[in-house]
């Protein structure tokens, strides 16, 4: 086991890539992907955090997506997305959508198989990945 911020995590064998991509009204929004060790093409998931579309980020769920990555072989692409009450509903799921269509775009770039693309999330993340479907 590895140790993050001293807590126990599961030992990562691949790499991780930060970086922002756009989304509606000139914003950006932050990502990271967590790219498998090997050689690709991938299955890849968009991944989506929770936080009742008010708090949560890229770190603070970081243990789920990094988890999922390297125990299923999987390219995951974690979109963070604009959080209420400053931004009204829709923002958040516009952003999600804008980030799928993204990764469908780009997943290539990092090793995935855009023509292999799940969505998945927690809490509101579920919501949005539902709602993406």
């Amino acid at each position: 086991m590895a140790l993050k911020d001293g807590k126990p995590t599961p030992l990562f064998t691949g790499s991780t890539q930060d970086f922002k991509i756009p989304v509606r009204g000139g914003k950006e929004v932050d990502v990271r992907a967590y790219i498998p060790a090997g050689d690709g093409p991938f299955p890849t998931v968009l991944y989506i955090h929770g936080g009742s579309w008010v708090i949560g980020g890229i770190d603070a769920y970081d243990a789920s997506p990094r988890a999922l990555c390297e125990m299923t072989k999987t390219l995951v692409i974690f979109t963070d997305y604009h959080y209420a009450p400053d931004n009204k509903f829709p923002t958040a799921h516009d952003d999600t959508m804008r980030a799928y269509k993204w990764v469908l775009d780009n997943a290539g770039k990092y090793k995935g198989n855009p023509k292999k693309v799940a969505v998945a999330g927690e809490s509101a993340g579920g919501n949005m990945a539902a709602s993406i479907c």
